[in-house]
């Protein structure tokens, strides 16, 4: 299955009870095909912990995505970390969210969701303290991928009159 990732940085940090977000920009110059299915999203995210005291375990940090180029709404399914525990500030590690087949329970994603770099080609990260106590922090380059499945190319035909139009894709003659 192809895939194509996306990186930010993004440094920030949140208490408890209280949500971070960051946008992630799609891209024109390298874009998933048009025709591709959206099979799922993998966040590699670059998090830590607050220093002197408890912070929130891993299983306290809460990812959701939005779609924002199809007006989605924030998913709801609160993923959560499957590495953990988080490490103290100011060392990071990356913590997993999501996965290859995991579309974080929205329908909305098309491959227009991630190949422009205008704002309507955009996603959403959103990351929830659940905890009680401490901060945690985003550190240095969040990595995001997005996994696909091309469209299949029809099987070969004879055309023996008429006209043959390609917009896209691969022409053999044999």
């Amino acid at each position: 299955m192809p895939s194509k990732t996306y990186v930010t940085t993004n440094e920030r940090k949140t208490g408890a009870g209280l949500n971070l977000e960051f946008t992630i920009d799609g891209d024109a110059s390298d874009p998933i095909p048009l025709d591709a299915t959206i099979d799922g999203i993998e966040l590699s995210l670059r998090l830590a912990t607050s220093t002197g005291g408890p912070g929130p375990t891993a299983a306290q940090i809460l990812c959701n995505v939005q779609d924002d180029h199809n007006g989605g709404s924030f998913s709801t399914v609160n993923r959560t970390t499957t590495t953990g525990p988080l490490v103290n500030y100011p060392s990071s590690q990356t913590e997993l969210f999501g996965g290859s087949t995991d579309l974080f329970g929205l329908t909305s994603w098309t491959a227009a969701s991630f190949n422009s770099n205008s704002t309507a080609a955009t996603f959403t990260v959103r990351l929830t303290h659940n905890g009680s106590s401490g901060v945690f922090y985003t550190m240095g380059a969040q990595q995001v991928q997005i996994h696909y499945t091309e469209a299949l190319v029809p099987e070969p035909f004879t055309l023996m009159s008429g006209k043959l139009e390609l917009t896209s894709g691969k022409l053999e003659l044999i």
